[in-house]
């Protein structure tokens, strides 16, 4: 498929279904979510390891929300998201 010019997110962001996802299929070496952060964050038991990508404009690292997503935080720098970093 071709890709969008531009996204632009609606809220009601949920993370549990793809963690839930991750939890009862593989086994996974690890999930990545690519994402802004503005979301509740997941209460519940993760098995595979999780990165999360957060994108430039997403929480900051030092709010207490950064820090308490499970896993490992990878903050974007700005203009990471609107390139190409999958060569597709």
């Amino acid at each position: 498929g071709r890709q969008p010019a531009f996204l632009l997110g609606g809220g009601g962001t949920s993370f549990l279904p793809v963690l839930e996802y991750a939890n009862k299929s593989g086994p996974w070496d690890g999930v990545i979510l690519f994402t802004d952060g503005f979301a509740p964050i997941p209460r519940l038991g993760i098995r595979p390891p999780v990165l999360w990508a957060i994108t430039a404009g997403g929480l900051s690292p030092a709010t207490s929300m950064y820090q308490a997503l499970p896993g490992l935080q990878l903050k974007l720098r700005e203009g990471v998201e609107k390139s190409n970093i999958f060569g597709v």
